[in-house]
């Protein structure tokens, strides 16, 4: 298998761009998802690490293709359906391993929710908060018509390798492991090698009805750009990921868990706020109920500030508090002197 070639890198920016009605989301030109391959059972050894959150048993993996074509770039397998989708994507991805190798300055991922914050990739806001705020459920729903590829590039694999929907060979040494491994493997690179074959008959087939009118034709169109790596371009992108890996050890050198934790979510924060922003400039729309302070904790304008008066008066009453205890303590202080210039003896005798 083969990332993106430039070609293929222009077109799903163009069609992005075209489908959004967002230019500057073209920069956004890959989408990212996990999907669970079922067990046909339990597998014997460590089977509680396959239990997934959908109760039944299963193998993890990450899929990252090129929306227009679908065509599956990377992938990470191996892990069992216990682990989170953010954990497998993160544990074997190169892309967010090597980010310059493969994404140009101010290029990222579509991603969904759950895989958390990165600087290289922007996603929904949580459903909870888009359920409460205007601004969070329109901003998710544009992003939704982006992102919902990777359910179709899903189906499309699964739907030409069945196996896929119901793996039926048990686990009970590490080496069946690694060939429940190899086997989805197998499945994936077959399926990127027969789509450049497929004709839009076969792709409808295949998806069904999930593809709007004239889609099958558009995805064969694009299976079929030149996938011809250029040496040139591979080599610049090279240079760029030693010199980004330079500057950010130089930024980051000092900082403790903690900061660096922090620096990495305000540089997703920013992406997202520079993608959403976007989104509203290009289609007119006026934010109702958000303000950029809010949007970074995912809270409406009237939530934050909320927020905020609720945490000063804790602080005002933390602070009376305070005071009255040293009050106390201050009064307590002078009736024992007072006794004591009262009574000498007693204070002698004490």
């Amino acid at each position: 298998m083969t990332f993106a070639s430039e070609a293929e890198r222009s077109c799903a920016k163009d069609w992005v761009a075209q489908r959004s009605g967002v230019p500057e989301w073209g920069r956004g030109w890959l989408v990212v998802d996990g999907t669970h391959v079922p067990m046909a059972w339990r597998p014997a050894r460590d089977g509680e690490d396959y239990l997934c959150y959908k109760g039944g048993y299963s193998m993890n993996v990450a899929l990252v293709m090129l929306p227009n074509s679908l065509r599956i770039v990377e992938y990470v397998v191996g892990h069992p359906g216990r682990a989170q989708d953010s954990r497998v994507w993160t544990a074997g991805s190169n892309i967010l391993r090597k980010p310059r190798l493969y994404l140009d300055e101010g290029e990222f991922v579509w991603q969904d929710g759950g895989y958390g914050h990165s600087a290289f990739t922007v996603g929904p806001y949580p459903h909870s908060a888009a359920d409460r705020v205007d601004d969070f459920r329109r901003f998710n729903y544009w992003l939704s018509n982006t992102r919902i590829r990777a359910k179709h590039g899903i189906a499309y694999l699964k739907n030409r390798f069945q196996c896929l929907n119901g793996y039926r060979g048990n686990i009970y040494r590490s080496v069946d492991q690694v060939m429940a491994t190899h086997t989805i493997q197998a499945c994936i690179i077959a399926h990127t090698f027969a789509s450049r074959y497929d004709q839009p008959d076969d792709i409808a087939e295949l998806l069904g009805d999930v593809l709007e009118d004239g889609e099958a034709a558009n995805l064969a169109s694009g299976a079929a750009l030149d996938q011809t790596t250029n040496n040139e371009a591979v080599q610049a992108r090279q240079v760029n990921q030693a010199n980004f890996a330079r500057s950010q050890s130089t930024l980051t050198q000092g900082m403790s868990t903690n900061q660096l934790t922090r620096h990495r979510t305000n540089m997703a924060l920013d992406l997202r706020e520079e993608v959403i922003t976007s989104l509203f400039k290009a289609k007119g729309f006026t934010f109702v109920d958000t303000t950029p302070e809010s949007r970074r904790v995912d809270k409406s304008a009237a939530e934050l500030e909320l927020q905020q008066q609720q945490s000063q008066a804790r602080l005002h009453q933390r602070a009376q508090v305070q005071h009255s205890e040293h009050q106390r303590r201050r009064q307590s202080s002078v009736r024992q002197r007072q006794a004591a210039t009262l009574d000498p003896h007693s204070a002698s005798d004490a």
